[in-house]
Parts: structure tokens; C-alpha cells; sequence
């Protein structure tokens, strides 16, 4: 699928010393990635194993220094080959101090080693981004959303691991559970997403729903035969790697009425682990059945 980009608005500046000091993105290397990724970029509703954003953002990132990313071997204890300069920023580090060294001086109790070396081994040439606690210098925990994609090493038979690592979303239990005026749910982050709680006003939202004929049970009781439940899986996947999610279903009321709902997705961090989904939900606006 060919997509018609317009460029006109990346005009040049006169401002070098900006740009040198990476305060501007050069519009050109912006175009040059643009151009040879578009082809490659799916609709949000596409199916999964077509999406190809995460990818995309991953190399971009990359590919004009931007955010935080180490080159690590695919082999334990995962020597690390490169690292940006940004690293510094999130974790205290320079490269110079990183490089040679391996993933263990990023680790600390709460890390969970082994979903760390699944996601390293198990990336391939399409990234895959899971939610880690990592440590700074100073033994500071960091929540943190890593995206891990495989490429050839230069010059070698090898393969190594890029980990583009960003600042995770989450909100803590106690808040997800708390009464605060919002329509909202608690859900566990593994299928089939078996709901822990809910909020006063979401019981309103949808026609005076009782606890009992929720709690318990699997999110699917909420939902009718006009929802995209692929499309809620594949954010809740999305959620479980912190990352916030947005989208727009069709729900059912206790009345078995069809109601389309603007969805939030927080993931809920429990004990270093998205244990939780906060599902936070209004009724859609300009929408008739």
C-alpha cells in the first residue's frame, strides 16, 4: 500500500549549532526514513501479525539518536556492544561506561531476569516490548518499557539485540482500587482478564450493573457481538509492556443494550509486575446505534 506523504511543512533552518547540538531534527533525515518505511506502516486495526508500527518506531528512534538504546549479544549474561549517549539521562551511566560490560549492572531484586532473557533470545527481525524494573547508577528503581528487535551484526554471521528502552506507564494498586469518581474496572492482565473490582459510576454507566454479576468474572461478560475483541487483546498485550492504550468498543449494558465506549488502558504495577489493567471508560460522544 503506497501512502502520499507531504514534506512541505519540514522547511530548512538556518539555526546549526541547534541542530549540532541534536536540539532540531534535520527534516531531510527525517524524509529519508519516512520514505523508505512507509511502505511498511499497517492501520491500527490491523491484524497483529501485520503491525508493523512498533517496528517502525523502534528503528526510527534509532535511527536519529533518539531515546535510550543498547546493542546487546543474544547470549546470557548479555554482553552489551553499543549504547547511545542518552543512556546517561535515564540511568546515570555513560556509554563509555556501559560498553563491554552486560545487562546485570542494569538489574536489581525487583528485575525480572527471566523475561528479560525470553525477550532477548525470542526478538526477531519484528520487535517485541515488555515491561521491566531496571536500576539506575545510584540503585534507583526505573519502570521502563523495552522494545527488543534482532539485527545482523556489521561484518559477521552474528546477530545481536537492540533494547530501546522507555520511561513505562503504570499507576500503583491502591489507586487503581480507590473510589474516585471515575467509571472504572480493575481487570488481571492475564486472559481471560477476570475482573477484580469496580467503581460506582461505572456500575451507572452501564444501567446499574451489580458487583455480583461482574467481580470474578471474565471481562467478556461486558461485551456483545459488535466487539472488536481482537482489537481489545491486542492493546491489553500492548498495556502489559507499560504502555497507556486508547480505543473506542461496543459494550453491552445490564439491559443487554449496546453501548460504544471510549476505553483508557493504565497498566497497574504490582510488586515490580503489570499484574492489572486499569480500564477507565465513558460513553462515546456523537454515537447512535
Amino acid at each position: 500500500m503506497e501512502y502520499g506523504i507531504d514534506f512541505s511543512g519540514l522547511e530548512e533552518d538556518d539555526t546549526d549549532d541547534a541542530q549540532a547540538a541534536g536540539k532540531l531534527l534535520d527534516p531531510r533525515t527525517f524524509q529519508e526514513f519516512v520514505s523508505k518505511a512507509s511502505s511498511n506502516l499497517y492501520n491500527v486495526g490491523a491484524a497483529s501479525s501485520q503491525d508493523k508500527l512498533p517496528a517502525a518506531r523502534l528503528n526510527y528512534n534509532k535511527f536519529i539518536g533518539q531515546g535510550v538504546w543498547v546493542d546487546v549479544e543474544l547470549e546470557p549474561p548479555f554482553k552489551i556492544l553499543d549504547a547511545c549517549p542518552t543512556v546517561i539521562e535515564m540511568f546515570g551511566f555513560n556509554e563509555q561506561e556501559i560498553v563491554g560490560r552486560n545487562l546485570r549492572m542494569f538489574q536489581g531484586p525487583m528485575t525480572n531476569t527471566v523475561e528479560l532473557a525470553k525477550a532477548i533470545q525470542g526478538s526477531s527481525s519484528d520487535s517485541r516490548h515488555i515491561a521491566l524494573v531496571l536500576y539506575n547508577k545510584e540503585g534507583e528503581e526505573r519502570i521502563v518499557s523495552v522494545g527488543f528487535r534482532q539485527e545482523d551484526v556489521p561484518n559477521s554471521d552474528k546477530k545481536k539485540c537492540i533494547a530501546l528502552i522507555e520511561h513505562g506507564d503504570w499507576v500503583p494498586k491502591k489507586i487503581a482500587d480507590a473510589e474516585d469518581g471515575r467509571s472504572k474496572i480493575v481487570v488481571s492482565s492475564e486472559k481471560p482478564y477476570s475482573i477484580a473490582s469496580m467503581s460506582l459510576k461505572f456500575s451507572a454507566l452501564f444501567g446499574g450493573l451489580e458487583e455480583g454479576r461482574v467481580v470474578g468474572r471474565s471481562l467478556s461478560v461486558l461485551f456483545g457481538p459488535r466487539t472488536d475483541m481482537l482489537k481489545l487483546d491486542r492493546c491489553m498485550q500492548a498495556a502489559k509492556a507499560a504502555r497507556t492504550q486508547n480505543l473506542t468498543l461496543w459494550a453491552c449494558t445490564r439491559d443487554a443494550q449496546e453501548l460504544m465506549v471510549d476505553i483508557i488502558i493504565y497498566p497497574v504495577l504490582v510488586n515490580g509486575v503489570i499484574s492489572h489493567f486499569m480500564l477507565v471508560m465513558k460513553k462515546a460522544a456523537g454515537v447512535s446505534g
